[in-house]
């Protein structure tokens, strides 16, 4: 699919800038880097579902790194052009994300998807699938949108034991 689709085998901006963070910050367990690539948003979930039950089997803690740009059309100056939507898109997924709530993130409009011009959607509904189920917290950490694209962090905590 990658030759079909011509996408690129090497590792992306979205893996590069995790990794880049963890290593300054000293890791050196084990890692796992999955692609996300096109599926359908439902079928992203059901594949952070997949994964949660991976993980569930194993005897060891881990950490679930999800990574994406939220809107790219914030600014008259923005990469992909300025929409008016891409903040209300961006705000959506933003609470979407502090309520763990995937209905919400799977229930947006595909117009205002499409206008907000993303790229981070998908990672977040695997996130929600890794998540789904489990007795979880959740922190936004910060919002921004330099540059014209909207980056949040946030944090999710899972009720050890589970």
């Amino acid at each position: 699919l990658a030759k079909t689709y011509r996408f690129s085998l090497q590792l992306d901006h979205g893996a590069l800038i995790p990794l880049y963070y963890l290593h300054k910050a000293g890791f050196k367990g084990q890692l796992v880097h999955i692609s996300m690539g096109l599926l359908p948003y439902e079928e992203m979930y059901t594949f952070g579902k997949a994964v949660q039950a991976a993980i569930g089997m194993m005897d060891k803690r881990v950490a679930v790194i999800a990574s994406g740009d939220l809107s790219h059309r914030l600014t008259e100056d923005a990469p992909a052009g300025y929409n008016p939507r891409g903040a209300e898109f961006d705000r959506l997924v933003v609470d979407a994300l502090a309520n763990l709530d995937v209905k919400a993130l799977l229930n947006l409009d595909p117009k205002l998807i499409e206008e907000a011009g993303e790229c981070g959607l998908r990672p977040a509904c695997f996130l929600m699938g890794v998540l789904g189920g489990l007795e979880a917290k959740a922190q936004v950490l910060s919002y921004e949108g330099p540059f014209g694209v909207g980056y949040a962090v946030a944090s999710f905590t899972v009720r050890e034991g589970e």
